[in-house]
């Protein structure tokens, strides 16, 4: 179902690049590329998890559990970096990285941990599920 956003937000990406934020269309315009590219990452990343919790195939041994544990806060996670980044280019930001040290460590925690969660963790879940033997390219789990 995510497959057709996912093929636009990654085929758009380019003009991320190219669309200046100083330039007439503005920051929303170079931002909007991002955000849709981000959101498909996050679809992907759940999607990848929620299959290896479904199947009983987490990396590691891992328990379903502690699966579901890692996609609540990947959600909230991902819901925070959105309203984050919305908030500020609203001009009234949820955290004041500028004015507050407290906040803005608050803010690079947070970014580290997502980065960490969005990049990373899917190439083990990856690694994993390209080795079920399932010969299906594309499509849903099983």
């Amino acid at each position: 179902i995510l497959s057709p956003f996912n093929f636009l937000a990654v085929s758009l990406l380019h003009t991320w690049f190219v669309s200046n934020p100083e330039d007439t269309h503005g920051f929303i315009a170079h931002y909007t590329p991002y955000l849709t590219f981000q959101l498909a990452l996050a679809f992907m990343g759940f999607i990848n998890i929620q299959c290896l919790i479904s199947m009983n195939n987490l990396p590691f041994g891992v328990r379903p559990a502690i699966g579901w544990a890692y996609q609540g806060v990947f959600v909230l996670l991902t819901f925070i970096s959105i309203l984050g980044v919305i908030t500020l280019l609203a001009g009234s930001p949820v955290l004041d990285t500028v004015n507050n040290e407290t906040e803005r460590a608050v803010f690079r925690a947070i970014s580290s941990i997502y980065g960490f969660m969005i990049l990373i963790c899917p190439i083990g879940s990856s690694a994993v599920e390209r080795r079920n033997g399932d010969t299906i390219t594309l499509g849903a789990c099983r």
